[in-house]
């Protein structure tokens, strides 16, 4: 999996854009805050962003209890504050009964296009029954039919998405039904608030302008990369997948600089890997074949994905698993040179996270000082000895000093990337296999033996991480299209893999 952090990044983004375009308010529901020990409750949370919010923004706010929910748990830190709670589970199932109308507020934002099985209404029905007598529901959604003031790009861009939420079932006008529904749900006092989002050039704050724009970028190119591989088949589905996806990578390329912080910034510009995924899982298959018939878990039934109705949660895992599993680990189509976990690890979760964490630890402190030595060889000024003087664009490895400081830049520049790569993903295969979302054996190490490294072949094709390695899955599949016992052998698949093999390297 591990490719989340873009995704959380972009919900951040759209947190402070829509929290400034809704004049800095999270809450209009007539709650006196003053009062301490209000029971709140967000849905769809992810990793408790606006809870964290608003316990900054209101008076007493540490003196009030906060829950949330989501389907996706790696978004949440391995510690909460003690007064922020976050449940794994979805707004499409009944909550336990000790919470039935215990809230004093209950929010939800953004959250009703993905309610496929149940509809928007029942959720809605849902989440009114968590409100105390007295109590608060504010759901905030976007009104995709009210496009009075999007320019031609951007309506197009609605049109899209409506027609996406109208294949999903869950229609485009939900969001105009929202006060019928809360009334058919006993609630009283109903009232709507609108507001317009202005992004690109017509928010006169050119922060939150270029933020809007990113976002929506990001947005889009996340559903159409979902929606290429969740939706039924179609003729033409991988002209439409090919085109929607490298247009909005091109928009994207277009409005990069939506901020100046590193840290933020990074996922982003690491997420063409997912755009590559997506298209290879797509575009590169031989005729007539599918996604959903090319592509399963080792675990689970061939063909997994034909029985999953389309847009609908387990199709939406399934391709979500498929496009950031990048390396195929368990799947049909699992690359070749992947280290095993060892079988100790494998059979204990308490086993595998004990050993993960004291490795995290190493790569923390080795991953600092290699960001240390980089900042001192590469990015401080070697007459004024100042930092953040050096024009990136003429960064290299060449020292005039002498071949020592050479190989001391060459040292920095292959390290900090790698330990960099070992933390995150081990710090990701902790939370995940803690939380139960997966086990043990779908985290094997991302890198090889370095002492078995014998030459540059094997560097690239053993040792180093194999997350770019795009030539297995498409060889099996064309072989298995092909047909017979030497069909990986064949001049075209062995031709096609290689290209594909060298572009990924």
């Amino acid at each position: 999996m591990g490719n989340d952090a873009d995704e959380l990044q972009r919900l951040r983004s759209q947190h402070g854009l829509l929290k400034h375009e809704m004049n800095g308010r999270l809450v209009f529901a007539p709650i006196d805050f003053s009062r301490a020990g209000l029971r709140i409750f967000d849905s769809a949370t992810a990793d408790g962003t606006w809870l964290r919010d608003l316990c900054n923004d209101i008076p007493n706010g540490t003196a009030n209890k906060y829950v949330g929910i989501d389907i996706e748990t790696s978004f949440v830190p391995e510690k909460l504050e003690p007064w922020l709670e976050i449940e794994n589970q979805s707004m499409e199932q009944h909550f336990r009964e000790e919470w039935t109308n215990s809230f004093d507020l209950v929010h939800m934002r953004l959250g009703l296009a993905a309610a496929t099985e149940w509809g928007p209404q029942r959720v809605v029905s849902n989440l009114a029954t968590l409100v105390k007598p007295g109590g608060w529901i504010q759901l905030v959604e976007a009104d995709w039919e009210d496009r009075r003031d999007c320019g031609p790009v951007l309506t197009e861009l609605f049109t899209l998405f409506s027609e996406v939420f109208d294949k999903m079932g869950t229609g485009a006008d939900y969001t105009q039904k929202l006060c019928q529904w809360m009334s058919e749900s006993s609630l009283r006092n109903v009232e709507t608030k609108t507001f317009a989002i202005r992004v690109g050039a017509k928010n006169p704050t050119a922060q939150f302008g270029r933020v809007g724009t990113e976002v929506i970028c990001q947005a889009a190119t996340s559903l159409t990369k979902i929606a290429s591989t969740t939706g039924p088949p179609f003729r033409y589905r991988r002209t439409v997948a090919t085109l929607g996806t490298v247009a909005l990578i091109a928009l994207c390329w277009r409005h990069p600089n939506f901020t100046s912080d590193f840290g933020a910034a990074q996922p982003f510009s690491i997420a063409w890997s997912t755009y590559l995924a997506t298209l290879e899982k797509i575009v590169l298959l031989p005729p007539g074949a599918t996604p959903e018939t090319s592509f399963w878990r080792v675990d689970r039934p061939a063909r997994e994905a034909t029985a999953y109705a389309a847009y609908g949660l387990r199709k939406i895992w399934w391709a979500l698993v498929l496009v950031f599993n990048m390396r195929g680990i368990r799947w049909n189509y699992q690359v070749k040179n992947v280290p095993a976990v060892p079988s100790a690890d494998a059979r204990s979760r308490a086993r595998f996270c004990a050993r993960r964490l004291a490795a995290a630890g190493y790569y923390l402190v080795m991953a600092d000082i290699a960001s240390q030595a980089a900042v001192h060889v590469f990015y401080t000024n070697e007459d004024s000895l100042r930092r953040g003087e050096v024009d990136s664009k003429y960064l290299t490895i060449w020292d005039d000093r002498s071949f020592v400081w050479s190989f001391v830049r060459a040292l920095t520049f292959a390290v900090q990337p790698y330990y960099m790569l070992q933390l995150t993903y081990t710090a990701l295969s902790i939370a995940a296999v803690a939380t139960g979302l997966s086990k043990p054996a779908d985290w094997p190490p991302s890198f090889g033996v370095l002492s078995e490294t014998t030459s540059v072949r094997a560097f690239w094709g053993s040792y180093w991480h194999q997350t770019l390695r795009l030539e297995d899955g498409i060889k099996q599949v064309w072989s298995r299209w092909i047909g017979g016992p030497n069909a990986e052998k064949s001049f075209f698949v062995r031709v096609v893999g290689r290209i594909i093999g060298k572009m990924g390297s």
